[in-house]
């Protein structure tokens, strides 16, 4: 499952096709389980045993752990990285009077339920304000260059702005209502 899921990924994100990349990912499962077997059936098999000797076995080591980071280097992005070191707890957080002040998160989710903007755009809104680029959206969701202007076009029109700091300026300005103060 874990193979399917990442190779859909891989594909995704390298434009290529789906089956072509789940293939390669099979094709290279199976010649890696082939060449594992072979591996340690010569080890274990030798009468010189060479997992005594570490000259062939450290550069061996060397190789997969290089391997490993590399495959990995290619499967996550800097934002899935980002995104699973997060702590919850910033430094916000630590400080009382900025628990009272919403996040600007709070204030794009707000703004974006004001102006009536789809999931989607919400999650662009949230970027932008973070200062991102259209090329920045690209990358961190995934989407074509099209789609990211269309999507930011959308924001502009729904909220009736032209630029990006009037954008920022609206949300920067917006204070949302909590639940609890709505009900005082």
């Amino acid at each position: 499952m874990f193979m399917m899921l990442t190779s859909t990924d891989i594909a995704f994100r390298a434009r290529i096709s789906t089956p072509i990349a789940f293939g390669v990912a099979v094709v290279s499962s199976r010649i890696g389980t082939f060449l594992g077997s072979f591996a340690a059936y010569a080890l274990i098999a030798s009468p010189s045993n060479i997992l005594l000797h570490h000259e062939a076995v450290f550069p061996a080591v060397v190789v997969c752990l290089t391997a490993l980071v590399f495959a990995g280097m290619i499967i996550f992005t800097q934002a899935d990285l980002q995104k699973l070191y997060e702590s919850p707890y910033s430094a916000e957080a630590s400080n009382p009077a900025a628990q009272d002040e919403p996040s600007m998160a709070q204030r794009c989710r707000f703004v974006a339920e004001s102006a009536g903007l789809t999931a989607r755009e919400t999650e662009v809104l949230e970027l932008l304000v973070r200062g991102r680029t259209v090329q920045g959206l690209c990358e961190e969701l995934s989407i074509a260059q099209g789609t990211a202007k269309h999507h930011v076009s959308n924001i502009y029109r729904k909220l009736g702005v032209g630029d990006r700091r009037s954008v920022f300026d609206i949300v920067e300005r917006a204070t949302p209502v909590d639940e609890e103060q709505a009900q005082k």
